[in-house]
């Protein structure tokens, strides 16, 4: 829905982020060629570290871009992909909650109710199953087409970045992102200009955040395991391990799909390339490696202890990860005298907000990140040595751990400009940014 109260804001530029414009763009040219290199890697089995090696990895990798970029069944498959499930929010009944206030004061109300549409999905792909005995050329397809599709993925997250870059020029001036006004082209692009660009009463950040990518992602493990026992009659049991923690990390998403509203994406970045491309393109893509990688290598299999442990350490970074998040959200909605009252230590902030120090966040300034951490490991770890020693499999927890460094970065500095001495006195009290008496 549209917000509440809206009035212009002006912004002043800040500084810029991840390298500036030199920085933002050599990732918008070389982002979507490092997804196509990765999944070329997870289907070849590793990244070579010998020239010989490299360089026949790269020739695949351009090979299957040739092959793939005039798919045409992928871009029809991707479109109807995107436009039914932006049907699916319009149509299916929603909850409805309100954002965070925004800079100028105005509150956008957001119609959730991607948990319902992925369960929805299961039910006709389950139905689809009975019909078809379990032969699923939906599942086929994407396995089959699987570069097509990221490559489509690409191309529509790239137009979908430039409409909505274009569009934050209209003459009704909407709310720009701080930051996103930069007057550079490139950078305003990749960071985003607007802060919640909308179609009419469809608001579009959150919708990709957590619908096209997401399920898809999920889709893709299926399709994985689909292929492998359709080639191979068995499922092996790291990809049906990986498949059932992945799966079980995005169901937990979707159904706390009103806590994305207060995380960083939706309250402070804009929606440009960034976003655009890392919901539609680098999630389902590359978050499904390990999948990729099994799906033509069923004789890789886990031990039962091997199983138990990896299970072991994704249940430990899930606890840490939503006890965490649900303290805080709870400390959050205390009133005054009910902060007071609960024991917990806390700085008060000049903005009016009160800054937990105690509990979990006692530990670190963003230990929910860490719990997040441990459950990159376990999927990864669920490849197996094989998955390890190919490298490909390590993509993921290197590229989080990178991911959460310098997302705490930001959020430090954004703070300390909030809040001010009362950041300064908050970080003594914690003084661990992510991990406990290590970082």
């Amino acid at each position: 829905m549209p917000p509440k109260t809206r009035t212009a804001s002006k912004i002043q530029p800040v500084h810029r982020e991840f390298g500036g414009i030199p920085g933002s763009f050599v990732l918008i040219t070389t982002l979507p060629w490092l997804v196509i290199f990765l999944m070329t890697a997870a289907s070849n089995g590793s990244i070579p570290f010998d020239g010989p090696g490299l360089k026949a990895l790269l020739e695949d990798t351009y090979s299957h871009v040739y092959t793939s970029i005039l798919d045409i069944a992928a871009y029809k498959a991707y479109v109807c992909w995107w436009t039914g499930l932006a049907m699916m929010r319009v149509i299916i009944p929603c909850r409805k909650f309100d954002g965070l206030p925004n800079r100028d004061g105005s509150v956008l109300t957001y119609n959730l109710n991607a948990l319902t549409s992925l369960i929805i999905l299961c039910i006709v792909l389950t139905l689809r199953g009975f019909a078809t005995s379990w032969q699923l050329p939906e599942l086929q397809f994407l396995y089959d087409h699987l570069f097509g599709m990221a490559i489509a993925a690409i191309f529509f997250s790239i137009a979908q970045a430039v409409w909505v870059y274009l569009y934050s020029f209209r003459s009704s001036k909407p709310l720009l992102a701080a930051g996103g006004d930069t007057g550079s082209v490139i950078y305003d692009f990749y960071i985003g200009r607007e802060l919640n660009p909308m179609i009419g009463s469809f608001e579009l950040k959150v919708f990709n955040e957590l619908r096209p990518g997401l399920i898809l992602w999920i889709m893709i493990n299926l399709a994985m395991c689909h292929h492998q026992f359709i080639a191979y009659g068995k499922v092996s049991s790291g990809l049906i391990l990986v498949t059932l923690m992945e799966g079980f990390y995005v169901l937990e998403s979707l159904y706390n799909e009103d806590k994305v509203l207060s995380t960083m994406d939706v309250v402070s970045d804009g929606f440009g390339f960034m976003l655009s491309f890392g919901d539609l393109a680098l999630v389902p893509f590359t978050y499904s490696l390990q999948a990729q990688f099994l799906t033509d290598r069923p004789e890789i299999e886990l031990s039962f202890f091997e199983i138990a442990a990896i299970a072991a350490l994704q249940a430990i970074g899930y606890i840490i990860f939503r006890k965490t998040n649900s303290q805080k959200d709870w400390f959050r909605h205390l009133t005054p005298a009910e902060r007071k009252a609960s024991g917990y230590k806390f700085i008060k902030s000049p903005t009016g907000r009160s800054l937990l120090a105690d509990g979990w966040w006692g530990y670190s300034r963003h230990i929910n990140y860490f719990g997040d951490w441990l459950m990159a490991w376990s999927w990864c770890l669920a490849a197996g040595v094989s998955g390890l020693k190919s490298r490909v499999c390590l993509f993921y927890v290197i590229y989080f751990a990178v991911l959460l460094i310098h997302r705490e970065r930001r959020d430090d500095e954004k703070c300390a400009n909030q809040h001010k001495q009362a950041w300064t006195e908050y970080k003594k009290l914690v003084p661990w940014r992510i991990i406990p008496y290590v970082y």
